[in-house]
C-alpha cells in the first residue's frame, strides 16, 4: 500500500510540476509578439496652408499596440485639431519635394503621439497628398 501511495503522491506532484512550468512559459516566459495594426484616421483633412495654397491629405498611421485604436476614437476631436494644427503651421513652399513630405510626417508623428501619450504611433502614412 506505501509503495501505491508513493506512486500517486509521485505522479500527482509531476503533474504540478508540469502545468506550473507551462503556466510560468506561457503567462510569463513566452516571447511577445507586436501587434501591430495600421489604423485610418477617420478625417479627409482639407485646409488653407500658411501664406497661400490649400492641402488635403488622407491619413494612416501604424500602431505597434491594437489597443490604441480605443485611445484615438475617445480622443478623436484632439487627434483631428493636432493634425489640422500641423498642416495650417506649413506653406507650400516647406511641402515641396520628398523632403517636405517626410517632415510634414515627423511633425504630424510628433504631434499624433503627444495626443496620444505614447511611442507606440510607430509611423504615419499618406493614402492621398494633394498640395494645390
Amino acid at each position: 500500500m506505501d509503495n501505491r501511495l508513493l506512486t500517486i503522491l509521485l505522479a500527482v506532484l509531476l503533474l504540478i510540476i508540469i502545468v506550473g512550468g507551462a503556466l510560468v512559459y506561457f503567462f510569463v516566459l513566452a516571447p511577445r509578439f507586436d501587434e501591430t495594426v495600421t489604423y485610418q484616421v477617420p478625417e479627409l483633412f482639407m485646409t488653407d496652408l500658411a501664406g497661400r495654397g490649400h492641402i488635403r491629405v488622407e491619413i494612416y498611421v501604424e500602431l505597434g499596440d491594437k489597443r490604441l485604436t480605443k485611445d484615438f476614437e475617445k480622443q478623436k476631436i484632439e487627434v483631428i485639431d493636432a493634425v489640422y494644427r500641423v498642416l495650417r503651421s506649413k506653406t507650400r513652399e516647406e511641402l515641396t519635394g520628398a523632403n517636405g513630405q517626410d517632415k510634414l510626417r515627423e511633425d504630424l508623428l510628433g504631434a499624433l503621439r503627444q495626443v496620444i501619450a505614447s511611442d507606440n504611433v510607430r509611423n504615419l502614412y499618406f493614402k492621398q497628398i494633394v498640395i494645390d
